[in-house]
């Protein structure tokens, strides 16, 4: 049986020492963009502030009096955009001390516009990405074409592979060598080997958000609506953001601290996404025509699941950070594996 054991060590090592120097520059690639993403909301803080309102509604999403109706931001919009588009998503929020939408096209490769809420003012548009945008799209390989998006999935499935190997050569070996770089090397791995194997399979899932939404068949709208023209105004939609805020407040004993509403298309119908900063921040899920719950935010769905796994966010507002000293470790240990295979060669 001891040859067949060392046989089998020795393939172990070698495939770990191949994948390793494969993947390597991968690992890098997708910790820092995915520390960037982590934490975007303390970088976009430190930019920049959008207004000077200081008395931030907590549990609402009041906009002052004087604001904008959603149509006329969405005609701001098209004209900062240059044509109309077809909408995937329109977003309402505070962010840095001012009431914004931002306004997300079904482009190809996706343009965001914000607009000021009372002001009017393009604040972000496609010729002034913010850095998360930017982080967003090569952290998830938007700029390939669709027909390469087999790559990302490459990559997270040998990056699995080089965890599975890594675990299986300690498992052989029973020890960790005391050389301080190998040490390093080992340790580092071990300490977030699970979450970092975790993030990197709920990542390929995400890759098919498709696929994930059709298994959560029994989230549907009981009364499905026609795809809304261009020329649809949605200061018509029977629901407001308000209201749609107070649905989801009604769902708890004490009210949440909000993070956004969103207004999309999902589940067959235009619906409200409300979701808030605490927890996993799991939205409730409500029918822009007709307030129905189509999901409770005390329900999770398979897709807003996979989304937590891959942000790791089961820590409320202190998830970013855990999530970025995952990343920090993943990039010493991927920093010390190739240092070990040049050092070797």
């Amino acid at each position: 049986m001891a040859p067949i054991k060392n046989s089998f060590y020795r393939l172990v090592i070698r495939f770990h020492r191949w994948a390793g120097k494969l993947m390597a520059g991968f690992i890098i690639f997708f910790t820092l963009t995915g520390i960037i993403l982590s934490l975007r909301e303390p970088i976009r803080g430190a930019a920049r502030p959008f207004g000077s309102y200081q008395e931030i509604p907590k549990y609402s999403l009041d906009f002052p009096g004087n604001s904008l109706p959603l149509d006329e931001a969405l005609d701001i919009a098209y004209k900062a955009f240059g044509k109309k588009e077809n909408i995937s998503r329109i977003e309402l929020k505070w962010e840095r001390q001012a009431p914004i939408y931002r306004v997300r096209f079904k482009h190809k490769e996706e343009p965001e516009i914000t607009v000021h809420a009372v002001t009017g003012e393009v604040l972000l548009s496609v010729s002034k990405k913010e850095i998360k945008a930017v982080a967003e799209e090569l952290h998830a390989f938007n700029f390939l074409p669709a027909k390469l998006s087999w790559v990302l999935d490459a990559s997270g499935i040998m990056i699995i592979l080089l965890i599975i190997s890594g675990f299986m050569r300690l498992l052989i070996v029973k020890k960790i060598s005391q050389n301080r770089l190998r040490r390093t090397h080992a340790v580092s791995s071990l300490a977030i080997g699970i979450p970092f194997l975790l993030i990197t399979l709920s990542g390929i899932l995400l890759n098919h958000k498709d696929w994930l939404e059709k298994l959560d068949k029994k989230y549907v709208s009981a009364h499905p609506a026609e795809n809304t023209p261009l020329d649809f105004r949605y200061n018509s939609l029977p629901v407001t953001a308000q209201k749609a805020v107070e649905i989801f407040q009604n769902q708890f004993p004490k009210p949440k601290v909000l993070r956004r509403a969103m207004l999309t298309r999902r589940y067959g119908t235009l619906i409200w996404q409300v979701e808030s900063e605490e927890g996993m921040r799991n939205p409730a899920i409500i029918d822009a025509c007709r307030g129905e719950i189509i999901k409770s935010a005390r329900e999770l769905a398979i897709l807003d699941f996979s989304k937590r796994l891959h942000e790791f966010y089961f820590f409320g507002d202190t998830s970013k950070y855990v999530i970025t000293l995952i990343s920090l470790v993943a990039l010493m240990s991927a920093a010390t594996g190739f240092s070990l295979c040049v050092k070797r060669k």
